[in-house]
């Protein structure tokens, strides 16, 4: 399941649905901070596709099929990753954050978890 976030207007959507999903306080903190890079960059009343970007979160065990889509969208490949953040959890759990750059004006964080 894909889950795209893009500005602080959402605030209430994305603690609610983080509660929902029991994601790990550090992940809520690091969508919260891309999000307001990209406000404060872009602009809050943007809309989902405009410039700027969103932070796609996966939450699915098996989400290497969502992660796929996301790239296929934008017709990127895993490998064009500008940057990767690892937030370990527990000892099984780490959570992944990579960022990608469409265009000049147009980024993509991907968070999801993996297993160590």
């Amino acid at each position: 399941m894909i889950k795209k976030f893009w500005t602080i207007t959402q605030k209430e959507e994305i603690e609610k649905y983080c509660r929902e999903y029991e994601i790990p306080q550090d992940i809520v903190s690091e969508i919260f901070r891309i999000i307001h890079i990209l406000d404060e960059n872009y602009g809050v009343d943007r809309a989902l596709e405009s410039d700027g970007g969103y932070v796609a979160l996966l939450v699915e065990e098996n989400y290497s099929e969502d992660y796929e889509k996301i790239l296929k969208e934008h017709n990127l490949k895993k490998s064009y990753a500008e940057f990767q953040d690892i937030f370990p959890v527990t000892e099984k759990i780490e959570w992944c954050s990579d960022l990608y750059i469409v265009t000049n004006d147009y980024g993509i964080t991907i968070i999801y978890p993996h297993e160590r």
